[in-house]
This record gives C-alpha cells, structure tokens and sequence, in this order.
C-alpha cells in the first residue's frame, strides 16, 4: 500500500466527515473514517489520531454490535495507543463472535506475548495453527514463546517450520541460532547466524547474537567486533553495551568496560547484572567507593545477587 501524504488525509477526512453529516446512521462512514484516522497514526506516529479511529469505530459498533472485523481493529487502536486491557476485551470479543476470525486470534496472541503472558499466546498461536498451519507468523512467534519458557523442543519446532515456509526469514535463523549457542552447539549457531545476519544485515539482534557465541568460543576479537556493530545498528541496544563492557573487563580494559556499562545503565537502569559488573570494574581500578554503590543497587534489584 502506498503511503499518502497529509493532504491526502484531510482530503479523505473531509469526505468521510461529510459523509456522516449526511448520513450519520450509516455505519460504513465511521469505519472508512476510522480506517483514514488508523491509517495516519501509523505513518505519521500521531497518538490522538488512534484515539479518534477508537471513536469511529466504537460508533460503528453502536450501529452494528456484531461485527467481529471492526472489534478486532478497535483492538488494534488500543494496542497501538498502549490500552493493552480494552485490546485484549476487543479481540477477544472478535474472537467470541467469529472463532474462525485469524487476524483477532493472531493478534491476540502477539499481545499476549507482548506481555509475557507466553502460556495464553502458545494456546492462541495454536489454534491459529490449526485453522492456518502454513501460518509463518504463529510458527515464528510461537517458537519463541517455548523458548522462553525454555521448552527447547518446541522452540525448535516453531522456528524449523518458519524457515521451511520462509527461507528467508532472518529472525527465525537468529533466534534459532541462539538457542544453538546457548546450548552449546556453536558450530550450528554459527551456521544460523550467519545466514541471519547475510538476509538482514541490520538486525542488531544477529550480531549481538553472534558475538554471545563468538564469546563462548572464546574468539574474544571477533566478539567485540560484532557487539560493536550492533550497537552501531542500534545505539540504544543496552544488552550490547553490557556485553561489550564484559568482555573489555575480561581484557582488563576496566575503564572501556566501565564507559560501556554507564551507557547500558543509562538505558536501561532496571538491570541488576550490569550495576554488579560496573561494580567490579569500579573495584578493579581502586575506586571502592563506587564499587559499593553499584553492588548495593545490584543487589537492591536483584536480591539473589547479595551472595556473590
């Protein structure tokens, strides 16, 4: 679909709002204005303009309250604009009216995984599944649920599927690729990983992937060099910094890794491992200090940590 500009918006807009003056009991104006409103939100990241597709579409469904198409774009909307419950009712509510709704069950699931909830997603990809099984997206994202909840057979499934189905797909060698490598098959990581980053050379997640089991093998050089072009690929990748860091602390570059572990932690405060390692670089060049700062918030945000 080609992108409009804003004029061809407004344009739209005034028709469609035209259209409802006229007509205001026929349903089919609010969606198409609706759909105008969603559509703008997407390309130009205008929030309001979700919540003004949400009023259209809920008019839409005073008229027509059976519509299980309509309630899941509502669901969308509220995704989009961060309403995560009233995105759960209304897909859910799609799903209640018309079970056989796939786009309301796909998307249901990938909320659900948004937020962790990996068994309800598993259950929803599933039932994708059995309406759809060629379905690439509920076989990817599935694989990643079970890989979560470290199910390592079933994660394999997932992913060795969608690569059946899509050879290209970059995110399904890189995530396979890491479950290679964390369980210590390097060899087919790095096959995977590869191949990840030859389909998409800007996914960020392949290199700092490939550096993890560059790492593990030891192959420290190559490490740096990956994590350094993830970060390149996305500066605000906080686990690559950290990463980085580590294996400069390793090398006894304390004040690299040092630098590397105050911009993870700057964007992302929440991580306890990185406060522990900054720790103990801060304590290797002697500033004891500092060391204790961070291994008090260390262990503040993971107690576990207090052992160590």
């Amino acid at each position: 679909m080609l992108d409009w500009d804003r004029d061809d918006f407004e344009a739209a807009l005034t028709l469609f709002t035209q259209e409802i003056e006229r007509h205001p009991e026929t349903s089919i104006n609010y969606t198409n204005r609706a759909a105008a409103y969603h559509r703008r939100a997407d390309q130009f990241s205008v929030i309001e303009d979700y919540h003004l597709a949400i009023k259209d579409y809920s008019k839409f469904l005073e008229l027509r309250p059976d519509n299980s198409i309509v309630f899941g774009l509502r669901g969308e909307a509220y995704w989009a604009a961060d309403s995560y419950k009233e995105a759960f009712a209304d897909f859910t509510r799609a799903i209640q009216i018309d079970p056989n709704n796939i786009d309301a069950l796909l998307s249901r699931a990938e909320l659900q995984f948004e937020h962790d909830s990996f068994p309800a997603a598993i259950k929803d990809f599933s039932e994708v599944l059995q309406q759809d099984p060629n379905n690439v997206r509920a076989h990817f994202a599935s694989g990643v649920c079970f890989m979560e909840l470290t199910d390592a057979e079933n994660a394999f499934a997932g992913f060795n599927r969608a690569i059946e189905l899509e050879p290209d797909h970059s995110d399904a060698f890189c995530d396979r690729g890491y479950l290679y490598c964390i369980l210590g098959e390097h060899d087919k990581a790095s096959e995977d990983l590869n191949n990840a980053i030859r389909l998409d050379p800007g996914n960020a997640f392949a290199w700092n992937n490939r550096a993890l089991n560059y790492t593990l093998t030891n192959d420290l050089e190559a490490a740096m060099n990956d994590y350094s072009k993830a970060i390149q690929l996305n500066p605000d990748y906080a686990l690559a910094y950290t990463n980085l860091g580590t294996i400069q602390a390793e090398l006894r570059e304390f004040e690299k890794a040092i630098d590397n572990y105050n911009k993870s932690i700057s964007l992302d405060p929440s991580d306890a491992v990185t406060f522990y390692n900054r720790g103990k670089s801060h304590l290797a060049v002697g500033n004891e200090a500092k060391a204790t700062a961070d291994y008090e918030q260390a262990c503040k945000l993971d107690p576990s940590l207090a052992g160590e």
